[in-house]
């Protein structure tokens, strides 16, 4: 999943930091930094993660257990507010924090991080926190194919409403004139650059 995300192979078993960097085309660099705080866990441990980037954006992380089923941990019920400042380090959970992130099962569990530079839904998840304190999104790779399907819809459908009339043959050439179209172009606004990355958690 990661991989088909852009995020590269998740590090596993590993004390050093999951980091993925962008250059976004002479744009300032942007990267995002995911660490848990042990190599591996033993069954029972709790997690503790942090999170920081280079730049102010909006943050979403994922939890994906060994069954591939998907939580969002971050934001929550508790946490709400999900802006976060370049820079900052994040801990999940906080210092004060009224819960915990038990590892249950020996295997391999997944955390994703996301970060959007302007807001709004992510792949799709919607919260919904008078129902649940943390958003389950069932099995993560069915989501977020639903998820881009369902962009993918959305963009074709606001193309076909945007579409022009063909143009009339029988309009004059001076209506055409070259000097009048120097410089037009097919402008479109430019994507936004979502940074993503991932780290592998063991439980031995």
């Amino acid at each position: 999943i990661l991989e088909a995300l852009g995020a590269g192979s998740a590090p596993s078993g590993k004390p050093s930091p999951a980091v993925v960097v962008a250059d976004d085309a002479g744009g300032p660099e942007i990267s995002i930094e995911l660490l848990a705080d042990k190599p591996f866990y033993k069954p029972g441990e709790a997690l503790s993660l942090t999170v920081k980037t280079s730049t102010d954006c909006y943050l979403t992380v994922v939890s994906i257990d060994q069954r591939g089923r998907g939580t969002v941990i971050f934001p929550s019920d508790f946490e709400q507010n999900n802006y976060v400042s370049a820079g900052r380090v994040l801990r999940l959970p906080g210092g004060s924090a009224p819960y915990i992130f038990r590892l249950r099962e020996r295997g391999q569990e997944h955390v994703t991080a996301i970060c959007s530079p302007s807001g709004g839904s992510i792949d799709g998840i919607k919260h919904d926190f008078e129902r649940q304190r943390f958003t389950d999104l069932g099995d993560y790779a069915t989501f977020l194919v639903q998820a881009a399907t369902a962009e993918n819809l959305e963009r074709k459908g606001q193309k076909a409403a945007g579409a022009t009339p063909a143009p009339d043959p029988r309009a004059k050439a001076k209506q055409r004139n070259p000097r009048d179209l120097a410089g037009a172009s097919d402008v479109r606004p430019k994507a936004e650059t979502v940074m993503r990355t991932g780290i592998t958690v063991e439980i031995r």
